[in-house]
């Protein structure tokens, strides 16, 4: 009766599993053709067989920043933070609002308050880098950039935040100099190709432009 038992849960799993990924890939399919009313409403039919369901919540936050919703993002943060909480995208995507509505010391709060459990996470060195932009601290988030080890996977992407720092510091030689080093330039990437049309062209705002690059990074990892 027991093995009967576990083999009727495990047949419920698989179907649910199976109507989820159906659900989801719809909600991709839809969201290539720019359907997006379409694509939300597979997102939210994955959802509410899977409260927990992690990409789901991420594709709705993407659309609905992409479209402007500001009210429907802070309802998935909210959800991503109360059934997600283990994880680091919602408490990003949180500080991103916060930084957007000009709340600083909310958002520095927010990154303090999580530290001890992402600690050693680059996703969230990143953040604590854009704060600190945004407050004019060059130097202190400079010194973490200069704490990564080249090893690292992201070291390119710090040093393009590095790039920033340096305009602002008024070394523009030695910021187009890392633009184009070895460890960064790379003729395929858009981030890099967008900074040297940006370095090239005029003038730059570093606050603004470190908002612009935080974006096109998270349109670039979210596209489908």
């Amino acid at each position: 009766m027991k093995d009967l038992c576990l083999q009727y849960n495990y047949f419920i799993a698989k179907k649910e599993f199976n109507i989820k990924k159906d659900y989801f890939e719809k909600g991709i399919s839809y969201e290539r053709q720019m359907n997006y009313d379409f694509a939300i409403h597979m997102y939210k039919k994955v959802l509410s067989i899977d409260k927990f369901h992690l990409e789901a919540k991420e594709r709705l936050y993407h659309i609905y920043r992409n479209t402007n919703k500001t009210n429907k993002v802070n309802e998935v943060i909210s959800e991503l933070l109360k059934y997600n909480n283990s994880e680091y995208i919602g408490y990003h995507y949180k500080f991103n609002s916060l930084m957007e509505e000009g709340k600083f010391e909310e958002a520095e709060a927010l990154l303090l308050k999580i530290s001890n459990i992402f600690r050693n996470m680059e996703s969230l060195k990143l953040d604590y880098i854009t704060y600190l932009v945004s407050i004019e601290k060059y130097k202190e988030a400079k010194k973490i950039i200069n704490s990564i080890e080249k090893s690292n996977c992201y070291y390119g992407i710090f040093n393009i935040r590095k790039v920033l720092i340096l305009l602002a510091m008024g070394k523009k030689e030695e910021a187009i100099s890392l633009l184009f080093s070895r460890e960064i330039y790379d003729k395929e990437n858009i981030i890099v190709n967008e900074m040297i049309s940006l370095v090239a062209n005029r003038d730059i705002n570093v606050k603004s432009t470190i908002k612009h690059i935080n974006r096109l990074e998270e349109k670039i990892e979210m596209s489908v």
